[in-house]
């Protein structure tokens, strides 16, 4: 995606529901959006990770998008 529309890494959200998915985001060096659910096992990942926000739904994660656009 970033060769192809040749864009920034921080242009790019990655929104996933595992640790492995913002494991991703993390090494492509880009935002990522955890949506916790019952089957997630994002409750162990790091606070620590500035680049990871945790929402426990869709509508969290759009009232967020449309709040910093």
């Amino acid at each position: 995606i970033i060769l192809k529309y040749k864009c920034s890494k921080s242009d790019l959200l990655y929104i996933g529901d595992s640790i492995s998915d913002m494991e991703t985001a993390l090494k492509v060096g880009c935002t990522g959006f955890g949506l916790i659910s019952e089957k997630s096992d994002l409750y162990n990942i790091s606070k620590k990770k500035s680049l990871i926000r945790l929402f426990n739904n869709w509508q969290e994660i759009k009232y967020h998008l449309i709040k910093i656009n």
